[in-house]
């Protein structure tokens, strides 16, 4: 499982909230449609797979979830399944899932007969690519205060530790310790992050960082010059 596995299985596991919250019964029949076709017409995914730990039971091979329980993608009504959470994304980005795509020409004919089959222009946006509730949230506050602007270096730092924390509590409550290559990912992102020489030019000529920390530095670094200048 990489970085963006990581993030995405964490995004579906909180989108289910305390009460255990499912997704729209319409939207989980899209995503079983999805996976496991309809018998005739549309086939099943390539990237299903059948459980080793449970006979009768699927899991996605390309998502990197693995096989159990919480991951299995047929479950009984009373049971809580990996497609019963209201935020869930998949490796094609098929319908159902909250990273949907549209089929475009040359792609995957498969996706495309999902499609036509369910007629998408007639069914509710919100069904066939739920968006993660808290994403909404950030949208709609977006639409009623614009976000401060910020520069690439304090982008690439916000960057690592979102995706460090996503770590850190993905393999804590699996009571997992980070595997290696995780961590080389995580120590590589870090480096990019906060080793990249992006120094702030301190001339009052120069136009103002977006960033309002550089801008900060920005002023600290004209009044040390200053004071050199000064001392001279």
């Amino acid at each position: 499982m990489n970085l963006s596995m990581i993030g995405s299985y964490l995004k579906a596991k909180w989108s289910k909230g305390l009460g255990n919250k499912k997704a729209d019964v319409s939207t989980k029949d899209i995503r079983l449609l999805s996976c496991f076709g309809d018998g005739k017409d549309i086939p099943v995914c390539p990237a299903l797979m059948p459980s080793k730990e449970q006979a009768g039971k699927f899991y996605c091979g390309e998502c990197g979830c693995g096989d159990r329980r919480a991951t299995w993608l047929n479950t009984e009504e009373r049971e809580y399944g990996k497609l019963d959470h209201p935020y869930l994304s998949c490796p094609r980005k098929m319908p159902g899932f909250s990273d949907y795509e549209e089929w475009t020409t040359g792609g995957d004919p498969r996706k495309r007969e999902i499609e036509l089959t369910l007629n998408l222009k007639s069914i509710d946006p919100e069904k066939v690519k739920p968006v993660h509730p808290n994403l909404r949230e950030e949208e709609s506050e977006q639409d009623s205060e614009k976000k401060p602007e910020k520069c690439d270096p304090c982008e690439k730092r916000a960057e690592f530790q979102r995706k460090n924390m996503d770590v850190i509590n993905y393999y804590r409550t699996q009571g997992e310790q980070i595997p290696e290559h995780v961590q080389q990912e995580l120590d590589k992102l870090k480096a990019e992050a906060f080793g990249v020489n992006n120094p702030v030019e301190a001339s009052p000529a120069e136009s103002k960082p977006k960033c309002a920390s550089c801008e900060k530095r920005r002023q600290e670094l004209i009044e040390a010059r200053k004071k050199a200048q000064d001392q001279e």
